[in-house]
């Protein structure tokens, strides 16, 4: 009787491992992994007169979204090197030009959308059209004031990123502007406004061809990755790498915890993997702070397959198609904006 008492008692504690394992991932630290070292290629311009805060890859183009004397993005010809080609953004009204400045950009494997400072506005160009220098583009519509991520020819509304009347983190529309389903719940949260006041740390991007989005919070460190089935949102994975499992930013004052450590920061996803910095600093340490020195490479099923220490600082990022090269903003020796390469 004491040896089956005994037995049962060993089962239940395994079982409940077993649970914990289910929503407790291991808190993530690069000096777990093997760390890969890269050689790092900084390209000099004299077109860059503002920060960048944006880095991505349309057809044989980098596109920065950086200001410089005429608009607000700069087209590099990547193909062969680095040469400036020219600058997009303008605000006007000629052929080209943009009436409002740009609030969000986001791309498919074909096309890429701009949604604009004037609410409810976003355009849709084809890649070619986007990095030409009369580019043609046609105007969604929608019902509210959201951004839009295009995914396998739906449009998924992210209520973090741009001002939403529908309090929804995730909805999805039609290209008409139909609302055909919603998803609103937050990853292993007790309380759904710890969430909301953290809702700038959200970060999102789509999987170039499949019905299929990554979701990763800066704090406290979760991964979510979803698919879209039957014209709903569906949740397929989560991981939580953070340094603790619910979220309590803020203390009982409302003032922030600046000793919480802050996790992934940047994403860009391709076909094969799924993109991130990581910082591990706390949050009082990351302000002050200008970038990361980490790159963690991750699988579609939210599994970690490689860790690059990268240096100098990365800040925003983007990957070629063929998971070849990683362009990225930084810091040059007199501390302005620049582009850096590495091959991976």
């Amino acid at each position: 009787m004491k040896k089956q008492l005994l037995l049962f008692l060993v089962l239940a504690i395994l079982h409940g491992c077993k649970q914990s394992r289910q929503i407790t991932d291991k808190i993530f630290t690069p000096a777990d992994f093997e760390l890969d070292t890269v050689s790092v290629t900084i390209h000099e311009t004299d077109k860059i007169f503002a920060s960048i805060s944006g880095v991505d890859i349309v057809d044989d183009y980098l596109v920065l979204k950086a200001r410089d004397e005429n608009g607000t993005l700069l087209f590099f010809d990547i193909k062969n090197g680095f040469e400036y080609s020219h600058t997009g953004g303008v605000i006007g009204r000629g052929p080209g030009e943009y009436l409002h400045k740009i609030h969000y950009m986001s791309k498919s494997m074909d096309s890429c959308f701009v949604s604009f400072s004037s609410p409810g506005r976003t355009w849709v160009f084809s890649n070619k059209d986007f990095v030409s220098k009369r580019s043609k583009s046609r105007e969604i519509k929608r019902k509210s004031a959201m951004d839009y991520l295009p995914v396998n020819g739906y449009n998924i509304g992210i209520s973090n990123i741009g001002v939403s009347d529908l309090r929804k983190r995730f909805s999805l529309f039609e290209n008409d502007g139909t609302i055909t389903g919603s998803y609103d719940h937050y990853p292993l949260a007790r309380d759904k406004s710890k969430y909301e006041q953290w809702a700038s740390s959200e970060k999102v991007a789509n999987h170039p061809t499949e019905p299929r989005f990554v979701s990763l919070f800066t704090i406290p460190g979760t991964v979510e990755i979803f698919k879209l089935k039957s014209g709903q949102i569906e949740r397929e994975n989560l991981r939580h790498y953070g340094d603790t499992l619910i979220i309590n930013d803020f203390k009982d004052d409302g003032v922030i915890d600046y000793e919480r450590k802050v996790g992934f920061s940047v994403i860009y996803c391709t076909q094969n993997y799924i993109y991130m910095t990581y910082s591990g600093h706390t949050l009082g340490e990351f302000i002050g702070l200008s970038g990361t020195n980490y790159l963690v490479v991750m699988d579609w099923n939210a599994n970690i397959k490689k860790v690059y220490y990268v240096e100098p600082i990365m800040r925003m990022f983007a990957v070629s198609p063929d998971d070849k090269i990683v362009w990225f903003s930084t810091l040059n020796d007199k501390l302005e904006d620049a582009v850096a390469s590495f091959e991976l």
